[in-house]
């Protein structure tokens, strides 16, 4: 028997004192007194082909609930839809930047889904099966759309500003329907929803706002709800049983990686991992999905540039890292699923290199 065996990764910046690894694998605590022993390591689950499409790579997976249960996805410049069966169905060009593809429906009254791609907001007619530009912001760049409370709302990319729509009406919009940041003078660069309030992250510091009555401004900030974290790349943002987690900066530096405590920041990233990320050439194309399975909810962080992807599992509070083992050059890369939703009993990412979707099977593992 080895002792401490059974551990996360954890390699710092002296390997003397510790230069662990642990990849494709995770930690699993026994949770009875008479078991033979506290921890375990369970290998992390394989890749099983869904479907695949002619346009790659994924830029964005989203299932719009067990009310419609549909699942659509972006490749390229081409959104489709899958078939429980993995089918994949054309709906329509999206602008393609190559960034990741942020997506929301409304309620099942208002039959919508919106999908923000390549600094074009559209809407998407779930019973028309039609895909629409909106014209009324085609001079606005949009980086991510969310719903909250009866209005979908759209996030300028580049004018720490957002919009919003009418109420259950994703087709119209207007200019003037706006909200600029007065807080903070650092830009909004990311947001979601959480617990029924607005979170908007900004490169510094970050707010969260909540729903009003007013039509004329429907969304105010919280009284003490400034939060002196930022975001250091807009799309780590992630919502992980109920709480969000991103990878954080503020005005002393970057790299933590963060989650909230109501409105207080709390540091979930170790040393190790921060000394890994510290020496990444590039983080802030860092791209993060959460995904929960057999009693572990895991948040995903992946670093395209680095070539690197890091995990989080909210059950023990440790972190292990994934990847895909490149034959050509004898090294692991990123892991092959950067974007995820559940649909169809199934946990589906997509991968970021391909156009392949992958159903996440614990009978199949990664080693």
């Amino acid at each position: 028997v080895v002792p401490n065996f059974c551990g996360p990764s954890y390699t710092v910046q002296n390997p003397y004192a510790d230069a662990e690894i642990c990849m494709n694998w995770y930690v699993e605590q026994m949770e009875m007194p008479g078991a033979k022993a506290q921890y375990v390591l369970n290998p992390t689950p394989g890749f099983e082909t869904f479907g695949t499409v002619a346009q790659s790579p994924c830029r964005g997976l989203f299932a719009t609930g067990e009310l419609t249960n549909r699942v659509f996805g972006v490749f390229g410049f081409k959104l489709y839809e899958f078939s429980s069966a993995g089918t994949a169905t054309d709906r329509g060009d999206v602008d393609n930047d190559s960034l990741p593809v942020s997506f929301a429906p409304n309620s099942t009254a208002g039959g919508q889904m919106m999908v923000a791609s390549g600094g074009t907001l559209y809407v998407y007619d779930l019973a028309a099966n039609t895909l629409t530009a909106i014209s009324a912001l085609s001079s606005v760049p949009i980086s991510q759309v969310v719903y909250l409370a009866n209005r979908f709302i759209a996030l300028d990319a580049t004018a720490s500003a957002y919009y919003w729509s009418d109420i259950n009406d994703g087709a119209t919009w207007s200019l003037g329907q706006k909200t600029v940041r007065s807080t903070a003078a650092d830009p909004w660069i990311a947001m979601q929803v959480v617990l029924g309030q607005l979170w908007l992250t900004g490169t510094l510091t970050s707010d969260v706002y909540y729903p009003t009555a007013d039509p004329n401004d429907p969304y105010q900030p919280i009284p003490g709800a400034l939060l002196e974290q930022g975001c250091a790349a807009a799309f780590s943002l992630v919502n992980v049983d109920s709480t969000l987690v991103w990878l954080s900066q503020n005005a002393n530096g970057k790299g933590m990686v963060q989650r909230s405590n109501g409105y207080t920041p709390q540091r979930i990233s170790t040393h190790a991992v921060e000394f890994a990320i510290e020496g990444y050439e590039r983080i802030d194309d860092a791209v993060a999905f959460s995904y929960q399975q057999q009693g572990h909810s895991f948040c995903v962080l992946n670093f395209p540039t680095a070539e690197a992807t890091w995990v989080f599992d909210t059950s023990t509070g440790l972190w292990h890292q994934r990847g895909y083992w490149d034959t050509s050059n004898s090294e692991f890369t990123r892991y092959r699923a950067q974007y995820a939703c559940q649909a169809f009993g199934l946990n589906l990412v997509g991968d970021p290199e391909t156009g392949t979707i992958y159903s996440l099977t614990p009978e199949s593992s990664e080693d």
